[in-house]
């Protein structure tokens, strides 16, 4: 009861205290056992920059010659997301790491239009699903911390229903935004008792389309990203612990978990 009760009290904290795509890691260096994995239900916000490719043809007038040149300007927008998922991570043999999250969120766009943001959002939820390996470089010692790589690849899609034009009366639309990205990480971790601080970089790349389904048109870009990664695991039990993650610089997210090892 008493272990219930905790988790509830906590769980029911972070969903409705956190809620103020980044890409989480959410598990330290640490070794996992041969025939061993862990799992973790986590909520995370994250704040974004993604990039929108715009092409336009011009027309050159020199010395009375005319020609058409191909111009392409990209847009810098703000995306935000909130997110609630599954992660699970398993070392099936003693090797390679291999993980899959699957999840629903919500997202918020702004695209900037001269001297106002427009805001594009959805009502209902979108998926993400994403998968990765993971290589153990240096295990856990008394004095040095482990060392792991991290790759994965994530894919997100949200359905955008409400289109909000510089500050005024919204209006229904039916768009999709997608979004495709690559992560690779590089992180330490050491255990001191019951607590686990992990970090590290992580470094990504993003690929956005944004699709008006009614009008079949769509605008699409690339951004790459880097981040700093921090974060602790705390046992709350002998197989149980919490986790906090938080991503600085270019993207940002915060995520809590709830982390079980099976």
């Amino acid at each position: 009861m008493k272990r219930t009760v905790w988790f509830l009290s906590f769980f029911i904290l972070e969903v409705f205290g956190s809620l103020t795509e980044a890409s989480e890691l959410l598990f330290p260096a640490a070794q996992i056992e041969k025939g061993k994995g862990s799992i973790v239900v986590f909520v995370e916000n994250s704040s974004e920059k993604l990039n929108f490719s715009l092409s336009s043809t011009e027309r050159i007038t020199v010395s009375g010659n005319s020609y058409f040149s191909n111009v392409t300007n990209d847009i810098e927008s703000d995306g935000k997301s909130g997110f609630f998922g599954v992660k699970a991570i398993v070392n099936p043999h003693d090797g390679f790491y291999y993980w899959l999250k699957a999840g629903a969120g919500s997202y918020e766009l702004e695209l900037p239009s001269d001297t106002v943001k427009n805001k594009l959002s959805s009502g209902t939820r979108g998926i993400v699903f994403g998968m990765g390996a993971r290589k153990r470089l240096v295990p856990e010692t008394i004095v040095t911390p482990a060392a792991s790589l991290d790759l994965g690849l994530t894919y997100s899609n949200y359905g955008l229903d409400s289109f909000v034009p510089g500050g005024g009366p919204a209006y229904r639309i039916d768009d999709t935004l997608e979004i495709t990205e690559f992560q690779l990480g590089f992180i330490l971790s050491k255990t001191f008792g019951k607590m686990e601080p992990y970090g590290g970089i992580q470094v990504s790349r993003k690929h956005a389309m944004l699709k008006d389904n009614a009008g079949l048109a769509n605008v699409s870009g690339i951004k790459d990203s880097a981040g700093l990664i921090l974060g602790f695991r705390c046992r709350a039990f002998e197989k149980e612990f919490f986790v906090f993650e938080a991503k600085l610089l270019q993207d940002t997210a915060v995520s809590a978990a709830w982390n079980v090892e099976f």
